[in-house]
């Protein structure tokens, strides 16, 4: 039997790596979306497309997660891997939708199926488990962070080069989730028979936390789907430059999601955290004016550190609320998947919607006022922060 440590060692590695490699191949092509030469409107649908199948899938995968757990996260990793082969060899606007389409049906396995099984092997002890979603978010935010620069440097090289690469990481995550599910003994979680999403949708103080991931990531893939255009016809930047400047948000992020464990213990209840963050990225977006490059690297700071805030405290307030209503259940994951996807469907949409009809600034300063007027709705959760702070264990620092 392995030493508790290496299990969850084990555990967080591949956790990591999987949500690392998926949103690795979310975010490479970003910057070469452009090159397609598609309208504006097209290349939104480009991100929306993942984000609409991804939520067709995740209650599908919901109602399995719970008893297939890692067997899920590997299916997923099989068709990532497939659909990176597609924009590999291809430069095809409907072979690149059709890729998307695929990624979206991969990610509504792998992001629940990671994230719940980080939910079961920490669920006896809530400050760990906090301390654990942190760390493999930064699984996320470090994809989020290397796919822009990386997909637009190697692309230069070679188109089919960053695709390539990526394949070969996420076959190597396959093959830990395969060692994992062979050498660790994983936790099965007992939720009652009446749970699912079609209970949980209806938690007031779930829909509270989902709202902000909604909100969240609403802006940062609005920032995303428009940036790329409005940096190489306003500011003349191309895509190295662009998947560059996206390191000015994506770095922050990673370094505030690590933080949101302390920052709970600190305040004492997690809702703090995510007000704060909801509050910083929605006034980091509305800064401007946006031709000036040191303001707009200043906002992507702001944006990418409230990012990180949100990111890396709401899974946990999520977990605590299946937890204590639910039995455990993972599925709650797939809800949390949900409102990101919607969030992803919303903000390109929209964000290239409002700078056609009205201007870059125009739609940053709308949708981060949505977000500070959102940040108050936080308060609803207190209650469910302080009558069940005192079943929790000591909130003293831990590390993982």
């Amino acid at each position: 039997m392995q030493h508790p440590d290496t299990v969850w060692t084990t555990s967080l590695a591949v956790s990591w790596l999987a949500l690392f490699s998926d949103y690795l191949l979310m975010t490479l092509i970003i910057p070469l979306f452009p090159m397609l030469g598609a309208s504006e409107m097209a290349t939104g649908m480009l991100f929306a497309s993942k984000a609409c199948m991804q939520i067709l899938a995740a209650p599908l995968f919901s109602t399995i997660i719970d008893k297939c757990g890692l067997k899920l996260l590997f299916m997923g990793l099989i068709v990532d891997a497939v659909s990176n082969l597609s924009f590999a060899f291809s430069m095809n606007y409907h072979v690149w939708l059709f890729a998307r389409i695929m990624q979206g049906i991969a990610s509504a396995a792998v992001i629940p199926a990671s994230l719940g099984h980080i939910q079961r092997m920490y669920s006896h002890d809530e400050d760990l488990r906090a301390d654990a979603f942190g760390t493999v978010t930064t699984g996320i935010l470090a994809g989020v962070m290397i796919g822009p620069p990386m997909g637009g440097i190697l692309f230069t090289i070679h188109p089919s080069l960053p695709f390539i690469l990526v394949t070969c990481i996420v076959l190597a995550a396959a093959a830990m989730c395969v060692h994992v599910q062979r050498t660790v003994e994983v936790p099965v979680p007992h939720p009652s028979k009446s749970t699912g999403i079609s209970t949980m949708i209806r938690d007031k103080d779930l829909l509270v936390s989902l709202g902000a991931l909604l909100f969240a990531n609403m802006a940062i893939s609005a920032l995303e789907a428009t940036f790329g255009i409005y940096g190489l016809k306003a500011l003349g930047l191309g895509p190295s430059a662009v998947g560059i400047l996206y390191l000015f948000s994506t770095i922050p992020t990673m370094l505030a999601s690590k933080c949101c464990a302390p920052l709970q213990r600190y305040c004492g209840v997690r809702w703090y955290v995510v007000c704060g963050g909801l509050i910083l990225q929605g006034t980091s977006f509305m800064l401007g004016p946006k031709s000036n490059l040191f303001l707009e690297v200043v906002s992507f700071v702001g944006l990418g550190t409230g990012m990180g805030l949100i990111d890396g405290t709401a899974p946990e307030i999520n977990s605590a609320i299946a937890k204590e209503r639910y039995g455990g259940s993972t599925a709650v994951h797939s809800l949390s998947i949900c409102a990101i996807q919607v969030g992803f469907i919303i903000g390109p949409l929209l964000g290239n919607y409002l700078m056609e009809h009205i201007n870059f600034w125009g739609m940053s300063f709308m949708l981060g006022l949505f977000m500070v007027l959102y940040s108050p709705v936080m308060r609803r959760l207190d209650y469910f922060e302080t009558s069940t702070k005192h079943e929790r264990s000591p909130l003293v620092d831990r590390t993982v």
